[in-house]
C-alpha cells in the first residue's frame, strides 16, 4: 500500500487518539496518597467522592462556597480565612473533576453539580440556613440552587458570576457549533492556553503554582470540556425567581475581568433590581484569590452592621 494511502490513515488515527494520548501523558495522581496529605475531609456521595474543607468556628453563621470552571476550592482559601477570622463557619468543596474530588464520566450539566451540592449538604447534615457564594461558573450553580431553595439560602453572594452575560473563553464558537471539536481542542491543547493566562494574571501568587499543577492533572481537562456548556445555561428565570423570593443578593465584579463582559452588571440589575453590586476597579476575573480582604469587607457590610446575617445555628 502506498504512502499516499497510509498517510491519511495515520493522520486520522493520530487525531482520534490525541485526546487519549494527551491524558496518558498527564500526571496520574495517586488518589490514596494525595488524599491522605490533602487538607480537609472527604464525603462518599452517590456519584463519587467529594473533597471539602471547613473554616472557622462550628457555631458561627454558615457560608457555603461553590467555585468556578477551572480553579478548585483552594481559590476560596484566602476569603474563607478572612471570614472565618470574623467568626463565620465557611464550607468549601471541590466540584467533580477538580482538586481532590473524583473524576466522573457523566453529563456535566447544572443538575449534575446541583446534585453534588445537595448530596454534600445532606451528608454533612446541614439543615440550617446559610449564605451561598458562587464564583464564575459557580455563580450559575449557586443562583439555580438559591432560586429553587429560598428557605435554605438567606443570602446570595455572586463573585464575577457566569450566567449573566456570555463568558469570553477560548474557542467559544467551537463550543457552540462544534462541541466535539471543542472537546478535542480543550483536552489536547487547553493546558497551554490556560497556563498562559495563569502566568499573565495579576495578583494570583497565592494560588498560581497550584493552578499550574492542576492543569497537568489527569481527568481535569475532560471534566472542564464536559462542563463548559454550563456557562451557556440560560438562568434568567432563576435570577428573576430570586428577585421574587426577596433573597438579598450581593454581586462583586472585576473592572479588568477578561472573561465576564462589563455589561453583565446592567443585565443583572435588570433581573434582580434590588441586588447590591460592587465593581472592584483593579480586579480581574481571579478576584476571589486576588482581593480576599476587600471582598470580605464588602460581604461583612452586606450582612449587616455587626457582620452577622441574622441566622441561627
Amino acid at each position: 500500500m502506498s504512502v499516499w494511502v497510509w498517510f491519511p490513515l495515520f493522520l486520522i488515527l493520530s487525531v482520534l487518539l490525541a485526546p487519549w494520548l494527551s491524558e496518558r501523558l498527564r500526571k496520574r495522581w495517586d488518589v490514596e496518597e494525595m488524599r491522605i496529605n490533602a487538607p480537609g475531609e472527604f464525603a462518599e456521595l452517590a456519584s463519587g467522592v467529594t473533597h471539602y474543607r471547613w473554616f472557622g468556628p462550628e457555631g458561627g453563621p454558615l457560608m457555603v462556597c461553590v467555585h468556578g470552571l477551572t480553579t478548585p476550592c483552594y481559590g476560596y482559601e484566602g476569603l474563607a480565612n478572612e471570614l472565618a477570622g470574623k467568626g463565620y463557619r465557611v464550607l468549601t468543596y471541590d466540584l467533580y473533576g477538580r482538586g481532590y474530588s473524583d473524576v466522573i464520566d457523566a453529563r456535566h450539566d447544572v443538575d449534575f453539580y446541583l446534585t453534588q451540592l445537595d448530596e454534600l449538604l445532606a451528608h454533612l447534615e446541614i439543615t440550617r440556613r446559610f449564605t451561598l457564594f458562587g464564583y464564575s461558573m459557580g455563580g450559575i450553580v449557586s443562583s439555580t440552587f438559591a432560586a429553587g431553595s429560598p428557605a435554605r439560602v438567606n443570602r446570595l453572594v455572586l463573585l464575577a458570576p457566569g450566567g449573566v452575560a456570555q463568558a469570553t473563553l477560548s474557542f467559544t464558537g467551537l463550543r457552540k457549533n462544534w462541541p466535539s471539536a471543542f472537546r478535542w481542542i480543550t483536552v489536547v491543547l487547553g493546558g497551554y492556553d490556560l497556563r498562559k493566562y495563569i502566568r499573565a494574571e495579576a495578583n494570583n501568587g497565592a494560588v498560581r503554582d497550584r493552578q499550574l499543577a492542576t492543569t497537568r492533572q489527569r481527568g481535569f481537562w475532560p471534566s472542564v470540556a464536559a462542563s463548559a456548556t454550563v456557562l451557556e445555561t440560560d438562568i434568567k428565570k432563576h435570577h428573576q425567581g430570586i428577585a421574587r423570593n426577596g433573597t438579598p443578593v450581593l454581586a462583586i465584579w472585576g473592572a479588568r475581568d477578561q472573561v465576564i463582559p462589563p455589561d453583565a452588571v446592567d443585565i443583572l440589575k435588570g433581573r434582580i433590581p434590588a441586588a447590591k453590586q460592587i465593581v472592584l476597579e483593579d480586579a480581574n476575573h481571579g478576584l476571589t484569590y486576588s482581593h480576599p480582604q476587600e471582598i470580605a469587607g464588602h460581604v461583612l457590610a452586606f450582612l449587616g452592621a455587626d457582620g452577622r446575617s441574622g441566622e441561627t445555628p
